[in-house]
């Protein structure tokens, strides 16, 4: 029997513990770069977006479910 953590979750994305851990999920497409984490155990996730090519932050929100903060990331 497995009783081990799950890092993913069925759809291939990172699983709550995963954030926990200190894992970030990223995206890059049009060379913006996408992140979603969890900053230093705080139970909020984080959304942030960079222009690589500018190094220019364009968007960070906070969401304080990790459903909500898919959301938000995936809206993009």
């Amino acid at each position: 029997m497995n009783n081990s953590p799950k890092f993913k979750d069925s759809k291939g994305n990172l699983a709550a513990y995963s954030f926990i851990c200190g894992y970030v999920e990223e995206k890059i497409k049009n060379n913006i770069l996408t992140e979603l984490f969890m900053y230093g155990g705080t139970r909020h996730y984080n959304i942030r977006r960079f222009n690589l090519e500018t190094q220019e932050r364009l968007f960070w929100e906070t969401a304080r479910t990790l459903k909500e903060a898919r959301k938000i990331a995936n809206s993009f």
